[in-house]
């Protein structure tokens, strides 16, 4: 059993890789679970959308501990997702590569599509 300021959480399988990440300020806490074949990552006790793979070592905070980005696979494609919204497709991730805030609302990462290595930069409106 998992538990979180002494609440339990939601029932899982798995936790990927028995990471758990916590936003700058230690205020927030994120970790993804595995529910069957499928993934999701949980918010501040808030399990977010079921994907086929959460790429481990992306789930990232901001800075001022306010967004929450992380990529997410689903039907053989891949897309940063930042607050719960998915973002751009993209045919494949970097294996080893992560996502980097910037500022509190600009990040970074690497991808690949079309065979092509590709930066990525993710300006989140406010």
């Amino acid at each position: 059993m998992f538990v979180v300021d002494e609440e339990p959480a939601a029932k899982f399988d798995n936790i990927q890789n028995n990471r758990v990440v916590f936003s700058p300020d230690s205020k927030r806490v994120a970790y993804t679970i595995r529910r069957g074949n499928k993934w999701a990552v949980v918010t501040d006790g808030k399990e977010g959308k079921e994907y086929d793979r959460v790429m481990q070592d992306t789930v990232v905070f901001s800075p001022d501990n306010k967004h929450l980005a992380y990529m997410a696979q689903s039907n053989w494609k891949y897309f940063v997702v930042v607050d719960g919204v998915e973002g751009d497709q993209y045919q494949k991730n970097v294996h080893g590569s992560r996502l980097i805030f910037d500022s509190p609302t600009h990040l970074h990462g690497l991808v690949r599509n079309s065979g092509q290595f590709m930066k990525i930069d993710i300006d989140i409106l406010q």
